[in-house]
């Protein structure tokens, strides 16, 4: 696979060619690593129509899932946002993007990331299931929609719609929420909430 061909990929130009009128930059896998990207950026450079050119700026990037990259965002940080997104899939970049850091989202992900679920009712029959001996003849009496909007209005959690939960401590204030896109893995039914750890885990491998 090219650079160009890349899911996950950023356009880096060069600035001594785009201040003269001139368009010149290439596209560049940000998940082969930093080494990678300096070499792309340094192999652009060599190339451009201005001799000596040394200033590059990032003009575009693909595959980033909502997490925001800057014209001038450091090429260790694109590189780690990158292979974070690749290990955890799309759900990775929407955490960056709402708690604002690839530390913060990591932390969510491997502390409080409790799986992908087709709606909030699915993870509190989840929840429920797990932790409670439910009488067979009582389960199909419980209102897990009820339970879903209480999960909603409490203080104990935050939930991504139609993507993941994720526990919060209980000591927490307020409620957090993140609105996934619909861009995410596609909801399983009803009649079959997620159950195996490993699938939650990491959404990719559906």
């Amino acid at each position: 696979m090219t650079d160009e061909s890349a899911s996950i990929k950023i356009y880096v130009a060069c600035l001594a060619a785009y201040n003269n009128g001139i368009l010149h930059g290439r596209w560049i896998d940000a998940t082969q690593g930093e080494q990678h990207i300096w070499h792309g950026i340094r192999e652009m450079l060599k190339a451009s129509p201005i001799p000596g050119a040394e200033e590059h700026a990032i003009h575009d990037y693909e595959g980033f899932e909502g997490a925001r990259i800057e014209e001038y965002s450091g090429i260790a940080e694109v590189a780690g946002l990158a292979a974070f997104i690749e290990e955890h899939g799309a759900i990775a970049g929407k955490l960056v993007k709402y708690f604002g850091s690839v530390d913060e989202a990591r932390d969510a992900m491997e502390d409080r990331y409790c799986g992908v679920y087709s709606s909030v009712a699915d993870y509190a029959q989840e929840i429920t299931e797990q932790t409670t001996q439910i009488p067979a003849n009582l389960q199909y009496y419980i209102d897990y929609e009820r339970m879903a909007r209480d999960l909603e209005m409490s203080d104990t959690g935050w939930i991504c719609k139609r993507a993941c939960a994720l526990r919060w401590p209980s000591s927490t204030s307020r409620l957090k929420r993140c609105w996934i896109a619909s861009s995410m893995p596609p909801a399983r039914p009803w009649s079959a909430p997620m159950r195996n750890a490993s699938a939650r885990s990491n959404p990719r491998s559906w």
